[in-house]
């Protein structure tokens, strides 16, 4: 290519529309590509597999990048996207992309955008290191790059992801070069939307379902009544007061203060590695599997290690919420531990992957005990013969649908828990 179209694509900061490109050579690595990207081995990779044996391929085939970034979507309420880079220093890495990196100016003026608006592919000569309107192309430049390169990859459904090539080399992509990249990335299109849509799904089912019982929906369990027993430490916890404040609360803050709420227990229970089967209202119910626990008495403890956990770290949320003229909030948690059928129950048409027996209705009872017994965390005999940690009898206590009344424990301390200094939470 001509210096003087080059200083062009320069000046205008844009790049040079695919159709003037070369087109794709008959190169035998082409075929060879091909069959690794149909071939058994490849269908076993996971996107950045792919991705990475995409440029390790290309690198050997003489095509001199330096750094090369793939950009798709996905559906996921914190992270809607991932960048996957590769460079030759350090080979695959993968950075989630947050909400509003659509709307960023590293994403409205980028070589990715400009070959969606372009609807093509495009290149860019940065080897003057002239100043331009997009940040990346700058920071290229500094950074001794010469050209870079980018191409979209159509998926079926709608979503066009990019991927960028960039290279040091003096002399800029060759022709050759420039045809092997057009050859390489049209034929990961397939591959790479399947891996996408499964991505997507498992976030999705993740999300709704919970971490355990999403990977088991997508691994197939999707039959009705497909359920299995186990055993396992139960947490449900209740926010006190919701009904009232319902009709007191505008909704927005209503919705602010439940999604505090549910947020301290999600990070309270996966931290203490569990699963959250289910919001409810402004109930939350929690399992501690004692076959991944590897015993009960690991399953009982981190039970109350999430518990502990969310009311240790509430009074620090109430401080904020009070900063802002808001009323705290509070909450009781039931722990106790028993045998549950875990799987699929509905109707025909609609199924809900959730614990149900006796053993959940004993922990939602006991939960409503913290109101009537004035604790933060009540656990029943069994769970608190199982941990390591002071406690006091709360004394026997008859609860509905249970025929022998029900030994009731809190923690010691229990001021120490309302306020957030207990030590050894």
């Amino acid at each position: 290519m001509e210096q003087g179209v080059k200083n062009e694509w320069v000046n205008w900061h844009c790049g040079q529309p695919i159709d003037v490109w070369p087109a794709p050579v008959d190169h035998p690595w082409v075929a060879d590509y091909t069959r690794w990207l149909t071939g058994p081995k490849a269908r076993l990779l996971d996107s950045e597999k792919l991705f990475d044996g995409l440029c390790g391929r290309l690198t050997e085939a003489g095509v001199p990048i330096d750094r090369c970034v793939l950009l798709f979507k996905t559906l996921h309420p914190v992270y809607p996207g991932h960048n996957y880079f590769w460079t030759r220093e350090r080979g695959t890495w993968l950075v989630p992309l947050s909400h509003d990196f659509d709307n960023s100016e590293r994403m409205l003026v980028s070589p990715y955008q400009e070959a969606l608006d372009r609807g093509t592919a495009v290149r860019f000569d940065v080897s003057h290191g002239t100043e331009t309107r997009m940040p990346i192309l700058n920071e290229l430049a500094h950074e001794g790059y010469q050209e870079l390169v980018c191409e979209l990859i159509p998926f079926t459904f709608g979503q066009t992801p990019g991927i960028t090539f960039a290279t040091k080399a003096a002399s800029g992509f060759t022709a050759e070069a420039t045809a092997l990249l057009r050859a390489a990335v049209p034929p990961m299109a397939t591959p790479l939307e399947v891996r996408a849509q499964r991505l997507t799904l498992g976030a999705v089912l993740r999300t709704y379902l919970g971490a355990a019982p999403g990977s088991n929906v997508l691994d197939g369990v999707i039959q009705r009544n497909d359920v299995r027993r186990l055993t396992c430490a139960i947490l449900l916890a209740d926010l006190r007061g919701f009904t009232e404040k319902a009709e007191r609360w505008p909704s927005d803050s209503l919705l602010a203060a439940l999604s505090s709420y549910f947020e301290l227990l999600d990070r309270a229970v996966r931290r203490s590695g569990g699963d959250i089967i289910k919001f409810m209202g402004d109930g939350v119910l929690a399992i501690f599997p004692v076959e991944e626990a590897g015993s009960s008495r690991v399953a009982c403890q981190r039970a109350l290690d999430a518990a502990l956990t969310a009311r240790m770290q509430l009074p620090s949320i109430n401080a904020e919420r009070r900063g802002r003229g808001e009323e705290p909030i509070d909450f009781g948690c039931g722990l106790h531990i028993g045998e549950v059928a875990y799987g699929n129950i509905g109707s025909m048409e609609r199924l809900d992957f959730t614990v149900i027996g006796t053993a959940v209705n004993l922990a939602s009872r006991i939960q409503d005990f913290c109101k009537t017994l004035a604790q933060p965390v009540l656990l029943t005999a069994d769970i608190a013969s199982e941990v390591d940690m002071p406690l006091v009898s709360c004394g026997k206590h008859r609860i509905r649908g249970i025929t022998t009344p029900v030994r009731l424990f809190a923690p010691a301390d229990a001021n120490a828990i309302r306020t957030g200094s207990l030590q050894s939470a």
